[in-house]
C-alpha cells in the first residue's frame, strides 16, 4: 500500500516537472520571437522596408534565432520568417513573395512564427499587421 501511494505521488510530481519545463521552453520561444520582431522593426526604421530574410538583420544575435535545445542561427533560424509585398495576405500559410531587389518586390509586411510550441497554440506567430 505504501509503495502504491509513493508511486502515485512520484508520477504526479514528474508530470508537474515536465509541464514546468514545457512552459519554460514555450516562454523562451515567445521571448525569442519578440526579440526577432524588435530586430526586424529596427531594420524597417533604417531602410523603410522589411528584410526579405532574417539573415539581413545584422543586429540579431544567433541566440535570438535559436530555439530552446537547438542549434539554429540567423542564416538558418529555428523560427520561420516570411516577408511579403504590399497587398499580400500576411500569415504563416502564404508563400513569401518579396526580395527587395526591385521596387515591385519591396517587402511591406512579415510574419514570424513557430510550430514548436509544446503546450499548444501552434502556430504561434507575430506579424507586421
Amino acid at each position: 500500500m505504501f509503495w502504491a501511494i509513493l508511486m502515485i505521488v512520484a508520477g504526479l510530481l514528474l508530470s508537474q516537472i515536465n509541464a514546468i519545463g514545457q512552459r519554460h521552453r514555450d516562454n523562451e520561444r515567445r521571448d525569442d520571437i519578440a526579440a526577432l520582431q524588435i530586430g526586424v522593426a529596427g531594420f524597417y526604421a533604417v531602410h523603410g522596408y522589411y528584410p526579405a530574410n532574417l539573415g539581413e538583420v545584422k543586429s540579431l544575435s544567433a541566440d535570438n534565432c535559436r530555439g530552446p535545445r537547438s542549434h539554429g542561427n540567423c542564416q538558418s533560424p529555428d523560427y520561420s520568417y516570411k516577408a511579403f509585398r504590399a497587398g499580400t495576405s500576411v500569415n504563416p500559410v502564404t508563400a513569401a513573395n518579396c526580395t527587395n531587389k526591385k521596387p515591385a518586390t519591396i517587402c511591406a509586411g512579415y510574419v514570424i512564427y513557430t510550430n514548436s510550441m509544446e503546450r499548444g497554440n501552434n502556430p504561434y506567430s507575430v506579424s507586421s499587421y
